[in-house]
């Protein structure tokens, strides 16, 4: 019943989000249940294609399975160069996650901003400056080298 309350006020991210033009992340439901510090509904992030080099500013727009990090919206999947759909069985199917290890995630817990529309131009002023907060993009590269694959 909360989750549905939750879903139908219109200033929640939830609410706001159409998956074909706002680059939004799902984020594991125990994130967001846990009561420990981390990002929540609304929150901000950077997403990097190691493959390709793009990079894609999102808002965690809803929660999902309790241990997996990398399912996204149509926008989002697109921003960073993947085709969101698959054929399967001769049917085609949004596909579940964006890239697997090929996509790192960079989050930034309690960035955010309550009762703002949130659209893809909204985002992206909100994250850059968090990401340039962060180190830039040559930041979240040398991280990246350190993860390996």
């Amino acid at each position: 019943q909360r989750e549905h309350e939750q879903r139908c006020r219109p200033r929640t991210p939830q609410a706001q989000l159409d998956s074909n033009t706002v680059p939004f992340a799902v984020i594991p439901g125990t994130w967001q249940s846990s009561g420990r510090p981390g990002p929540r509904l609304g929150d901000f992030g950077v997403a990097w294609r190691r493959s390709n080099g793009k990079l894609a500013t999102f808002v965690v727009g809803d929660t999902g399975p309790r241990s997996k990090l990398g399912e996204g919206s149509v926008a989002l999947h697109q921003a960073l160069g993947n085709d969101p759909f698959m054929d399967r069985f001769g049917v085609r199917r949004a596909r579940k996650g964006i890239g697997g290890r090929d996509v790192v995630y960079l989050l930034f817990p309690g960035s955010a901003r309550a009762g703002e529309s949130i659209d893809a131009a909204a985002i992206e002023r909100a994250a850059a400056p968090l990401l340039e907060g962060f180190g830039g993009v040559e930041r979240l590269k040398s991280c990246s080298a350190v993860l390996g694959n």
